[in-house]
């Protein structure tokens, strides 16, 4: 039995400018960071409240963290 591979997205011409080149996905920004007020928070930003990630997800591995400011 076929297993069901992940289809490639066509991004339409008047998006391609919003996407992620990193993640490789259409990234659609907080207003304030499009209007400078704030920047997009970075890994960075975080900090490890466990030595592995905890659980894997839709999207990827889910790690236990705090954000570092706001504590």
């Amino acid at each position: 039995m076929a297993k069901n591979l992940p289809v490639p997205i066509e991004v339409p011409a008047e998006l391609k400018s919003k996407v992620n080149p990193i993640k490789n996905r259409i990234l659609f920004l907080s207003p304030s960071v499009m209007s400078g007020q704030e920047r997009e928070c970075r890994r960075d930003d975080f900090e490890s409240l466990a030595n592995s990630n905890i659980g894997v997800g839709g999207f990827g591995k889910v790690y236990k963290v705090r954000h570092k400011i706001s504590q």
